[in-house]
């Protein structure tokens, strides 16, 4: 593919996308398996380059299966979902503090992680999980003609996150 503002070609590589937030909504099924909606919003917090996306929205229905008859311990999970996953590409011969820009992948978005989860008390418990994204590029351009246009690109992301469950 190439990066959005700048339009430069992008290499295979590693890329950084640092920082986003997570928040997801589900219901348990059996103790150990549960459904949910997540929404993903990731934000390219060192691209530098003037004009650069500032955000890359997403979301899933995430399926999650525990080891443990109570849910806790160790968990798989599978996810389908949509929308863009963004990374910082560095740019070969650009000016010193514009040399960082985004590349799009998505909007069809695959996903699996593993977890762990541990109580905390009945209705509180911490989880710490990695997961992986696939960024299918199943159309060529999202919100064109116009300055929302996205034209996204194959790719993936790993993601460690870590959070606070509150069940009721």
């Amino acid at each position: 593919g190439s990066t959005e503002a700048t339009d430069v070609g992008v290499a295979s590589g590693f890329a950084p996308a640092l920082f986003h937030v997570l928040p997801e909504v589900g219901y348990w099924v059996t103790a150990q398996t549960s459904i949910s909606a997540a929404f993903r919003l990731g934000f390219p917090v060192i691209a530098n380059v003037p004009g650069h996306a500032t955000a890359a929205p997403s979301g899933f229905l995430r399926l999650r299966h525990g080891f443990s008859p109570d849910g806790t311990g160790f968990q798989l999970s599978g996810a389908v979902g949509g929308g863009i996953l963004r990374h910082a590409v560095k740019i070969e011969n650009a000016a010193a503090g514009e040399d960082t820009d985004t590349t799009a992948s998505g909007p069809l978005l695959l996903g699996a992680g593993m977890g762990y989860v541990k109580a905390l008390g009945d209705s509180l418990r911490f989880v710490a999980e990695v997961n992986g994204f696939v960024g299918l590029p199943v159309v060529d351009q999202i919100g064109c003609p116009g300055n929302g246009c996205v034209q996204p690109s194959f790719g993936n992301q790993f993601d460690l996150n870590l959070g606070m469950l509150v069940a009721f």
